[in-house]
């Protein structure tokens, strides 16, 4: 893995998938002229973009020359995030692509915990393909409900790779896993049932990393798709059972519409409250419901115009107002979470995500993609 050879404020950027154009520029003028990971990131409006996907590629080499990074032994990183609210653990390591499947109804270990964006999909996949270096926002939930794995940790004395505040509150700790004691984490994070390991944010990038390595896999020895790069794609593994770790829902906005007759179409549809231009909805089956939910939405705003926004809750309640309507429902319980996508089963497109706002996952490590 690769991480900043020296801490800096501004290196670490929120995983901003879902950030809107405004967004981005906050986050711009905040890292100013600063080594950051925002150098390597091509915001999701910005796919069909090549300009942009060039400019991270000469961002890379660039910063590859000037030794910007460190690059660590084989080993794994635990993350301890204070989001001012509480902490949370993680650890970061690669995920092995060939034990990924993402499509309806497939069995194995790693799978999405929700349906991908095609669209989104080809612009990960364009920017995988032209860049040498990668630094996700991947996060991935695994099953421990005795903590077991995060707690041996705590009780190691691990070396200190980085300490540093974070943009709008909150800081993190980056400390090293060692080889040896990295395959002991392994076998720990690895437990029965199908899925072992659910993909929670970055469902799009992930699967595009997939796509990309079946593109190049065919033109590989056997010796070299063991361990070439590209196989493999950085993640951050956080424990679903751990009091730190939030499942946010991702709520719906529906902007620029007769905000009258969408509140009239929903009260008719679904059980819901409908206060203000918001319309709160306990859905007895988040899965079944969410994707009805979608169903109504898309057709309504062909019919009445509009466009559909997803947004965390606290942000889709500030966008009720006037011609705008937001839809606001409960994040899946963590309990149930893996048990509700068994058997291929995928929530809907922005159903949840893990933190929300500042709490969410910064980006930090990276790693070779390449062998350029």
């Amino acid at each position: 893995m690769l991480i900043p050879r020296e801490a800096d404020p501004k290196w670490s950027v929120a995983a901003g998938d879902g950030f809107t154009p405004a967004q981005w520029e906050r986050v711009e003028r905040y890292v100013g002229d600063s080594p950051s990971t925002l150098r390597f990131l091509v915001p999701e409006f910005r796919f069909g973009d090549d300009g942009r996907i060039g400019e991270v590629r000469e961002n890379m080499y660039a910063a590859l020359e000037a030794e910007w990074f460190d690059k660590l032994a084989r080993g794994f990183v635990l993350v301890e995030r204070n989001t001012g609210k509480g902490v949370r653990y993680g650890i970061v390591a690669c995920l092995d692509l060939e034990q990924y499947a993402s499509a309806r109804g497939e069995s194995a270990p790693v799978r999405p915990a929700e349906e991908t964006d095609p669209a989104c999909m080809r612009g990960y996949l364009a920017a995988r393909r032209e860049c040498p270096l990668e630094f996700p926002f991947t996060t991935v939930l695994y099953k421990d409900k005795k903590c077991k794995v995060v707690r041996t940790l705590l009780k190691c004395e691990l070396e200190l790779l980085y300490d540093q505040e974070l943009m709008d509150g909150g800081s993190v700790k980056g400390y090293f896993i060692p080889a040896d004691m990295a395959a002991e984490v392994a076998a720990d994070l690895h437990t029965r049932g199908e899925p072992c390991f659910l993909v929670a944010d970055g469902n799009d990038a992930v699967a595009a990393a997939k796509a990309y390595w079946e593109e190049i896999k065919g033109e590989l020895s056997p010796l070299e798709r063991e361990n070439h790069p590209a196989r493999f794609t950085l993640a951050e593994f956080m424990n679903v059972y751990e009091e730190g770790v939030e499942l946010c829902p991702v709520c719906r906005v529906v902007e620029d519409t007769d905000a009258a007759a969408l509140c009239a179409t929903l009260r008719g549809q679904f059980k819901c409250k409908i206060e203000q231009n918001v319309v709160r909805i306990q859905f007895a089956d988040l899965l079944r419901g969410l994707t009805e939910l979608d169903g109504c939405l898309s057709d309504f705003v062909k019919k009445a115009g509009g466009r559909v926004v997803r947004t965390d809750g606290e942000a889709a309640l500030h966008s009720a107002d006037g011609d705008s309507v937001a839809i606001v429902y409960s994040a899946p319980d963590k309990s149930d979470v893996f048990d509700a996508v068994k058997n291929g089963r995928l929530f809907p497109k922005g159903t949840f995500t893990v933190g929300r706002g500042a709490a969410r996952r910064f980006v930090t490590e990276g790693r070779e993609i390449s062998y350029d």
